[in-house]
């Protein structure tokens, strides 16, 4: 049975049922049957069991048939409060598997179901025979050997054996389970990654090294933080002189997950710094000067992140921003160049989980 904020629970489950090959029916929770017992609802869609998530309860409620029709069956409840989705799914199969061998049992202890014998037309009257002594009565098979009509197999356990698939009503819906690689949150990581940076006024593309770590306590959105460190320094040269110049960027975000499986594609945004290092050579007569600015800078940007296996993941992340106010390098009284308004930044390197997956 369907129930709100259950998405990703059922559909982990139902991804365990459909590799062990079991029917899975799916009942959306209207009014008619929020209430009901579960009992109720897996005898009236003939099923062995039946599953519901209690969101006030914050708990997984399992029912799975008797024996026998007057065995009222078992129900259980699992916390779902700081359980996975997946340690859930597990625990769900492995309650199955245990209440339905009982069912099992009983099915291959049960005697096969003689035919009935054809009815036989009345025999012609005979002379009556002479009197003869008593005979015994005959053994009677006792009442524990017999098989009683309550023993017989309960509508809810027509669905005990495995099938590939089933139909159901038109008021119901047949889930495919998804079989994509189960995730665990939160997830931390690592990012490392060659990065290219740029910006209008004046300096060719630098070359950074991205470090960032990231956090993503859910599948919809993610924490990231990052730095750019120089490796290369640009040179600029005019007649007042050159200078070497190199800049750092650091900051953090947050990130929207807009695709989530098996690749994640994301958009976020956030605040970076950005700190500029200038080493001046002059000529006479100007002199050489040594300096480092910082300036704040907002940012946008995508994210792509595609499972490799083994805890790793390719990605590529990008961010545009504008440092404010912008930054210039000045020969004497003029600028020479200028940098951030905007400046572009874009790594493809390899994610490492550190943790949160299987």
């Amino acid at each position: 049975m369907r129930s709100a904020g259950d998405d990703e629970l059922m559909q982990r489950i139902e991804a365990e049922l459909s590799a062990s090959a079991w029917r899975s029916v799916e009942v959306d929770g209207d009014a008619q049957v929020e209430g009901a017992a579960l009992r109720d609802v897996a005898r009236a869609q003939r099923t062995v069991a039946a599953l519901r998530f209690d969101a006030e309860q914050a708990e997984l409620e399992l029912w799975v048939a008797g024996v026998v029709q007057t065995d009222e069956g078992s129900s259980d409840r699992l916390a779902v409060a700081g359980t996975s989705e997946r340690v859930l799914a597990l625990q769900v199969m492995e309650m199955l598997r245990a209440r339905t061998l009982a069912l099992e049992r009983a099915q291959a202890a049960r005697p096969p179901a003689r035919p009935p014998s054809p009815a036989r037309p009345p025999a012609p009257a005979r002379p009556p025979a002479p009197a003869r002594p008593p005979a015994p009565a005959p053994a009677r098979t006792p009442a524990s050997a017999r098989t009683p009509a309550s023993a017989r197999t309960p509508a809810s356990a027509r669905t005990l054996t495995p099938a590939a698939g089933t139909a159901v009503g038109a008021d119901q819906r047949r889930r495919v389970a998804s079989s994509s690689r189960p995730r665990s949150f939160p997830r931390v990581s690592l990012e490392l990654a060659p990065a290219l940076t740029y910006s209008s006024g004046g300096l060719d593309p630098a070359f950074h090294g991205w470090v960032g770590a990231r956090v993503q306590p859910a599948a919809l959105w993610s924490l990231a933080g990052f730095a750019l460190i120089p490796i290369t320094r640009e040179l600029v040269e005019q007649e007042e002189g050159s200078a070497r110049i190199s800049s750092l960027v650091f900051g953090a975000g947050a990130w929207l997950h807009l695709v989530r499986s098996p690749i994640e594609l994301a958009i976020g945004g956030g605040m970076s710094g950005v700190v500029a290092f200038t080493s001046g050579s002059a000529r006479a007569p100007y002199t050489d000067h040594d300096d480092r600015a910082f300036a704040p800078a907002p940012f946008l940007g995508p994210a792509l992140h595609v499972p490799l296996g083994g805890g790793f993941r390719a990605y590529t992340r990008a961010i545009v921003g504008i440092t404010l106010p912008r930054m210039s390098v000045r020969f004497g009284p003029r600028e020479a160049v200028h940098w951030g308004v905007p400046f572009v930044a874009a790594g493809l390197g390899v994610e490492l989980v550190l943790w949160g997956d299987e």
